[in-house]
């Protein structure tokens, strides 16, 4: 009877495991892999794996057929587009975040004085290089973009900027001190703050809404074998504790 049992809970076990793949848009990754941790917590037996990159590329890979089961897009556009091709489930998307962009300068001649000056500073152009997410390709580059536009500085820093392929690597050409001063997302600051032991307060300008499209980020499911087991991981977003998670990891 024991081993009866012990093979009936083997067997349930496996059944209710749970191996999701993910893939994220950047900027979100950070804040994607505290949520896999606590959810860990109450399905152990799940394993989740985590891919990220830009918004663009990882929309073309599921084209192409990849066997990602969740996007956490960073726009609405690419996850209406999966759904319009019937790649994904119409009726498990969702906004999950809202983006915030940010003006990192960590040189020392700038910081302490972005906090309040960041359009000042901007418009001087006092820095030699500016890491910016390649627009096509990048919501949050489309939205450092419209600022630079909606700044009339397009043209005035154009031999300043230096194109990352997504959010991620514009975050780590300014962190690693190969550029100056780069646009990225409020979330990769409050993450490399909690990371290094930093206050960054006075080396960042967080960008006034009126300068740039709002940053709805949207998720979708992938038609696929797993979308159950999706719906499922996708429905511990609804819990006060995850929406305070994402809210104080950096986003409205």
């Amino acid at each position: 009877m024991r081993i009866f049992l012990a093979i009936l809970f083997f067997f349930t076990s496996a059944a209710n495991a749970q191996n999701l793949t993910i893939a994220t848009a950047s900027n979100f990754a950070d804040t994607l892999q505290e949520i896999v941790t606590l959810y860990q917590q109450s399905h152990p037996q799940s394993k989740i794996t985590i891919t990220q990159g830009s918004t663009t590329n990882i929309y073309h890979q599921i084209e192409n057929g990849a066997p990602f089961d969740i996007f956490f897009s960073a726009d609405i556009l690419h996850a209406d587009q999966l759904i319009k091709k019937n790649l994904a489930l119409a009726e498990a998307s969702r906004i999950y975040a809202e983006g915030i962009l940010v003006l990192w300068m960590p040189q020392q001649k700038i910081k302490n004085k972005i906090k309040n000056n960041g359009e000042e500073i901007l418009q001087r152009g006092n820095f030699q290089h500016l890491a910016i997410a390649k627009p096509e390709v990048a919501p949050y580059g489309m939205a450092a973009q419209q600022v630079l536009e909606k700044l009339g500085l397009r043209d005035q820093l154009k031999n300043k900027l230096i194109y990352a392929q997504n959010i991620g690597e514009a975050m780590s050409l300014t962190a690693s001190h190969s550029t100056d001063s780069g646009f990225v997302a409020m979330s990769q600051i409050l993450a490399w703050q909690k990371k290094n032991n930093l206050d960054l307060e006075n080396e960042i300008w967080i960008i006034p809404q009126k300068f740039y499209q709002p940053i709805a980020q949207k998720v979708v499911i992938v038609k696929n074998k797993n979308s159950a087991a999706a719906k499922e991981f996708l429905d511990f977003f609804a819990e006060e504790k995850v929406v305070e998670l994402i809210k104080k990891s950096g986003y409205r």
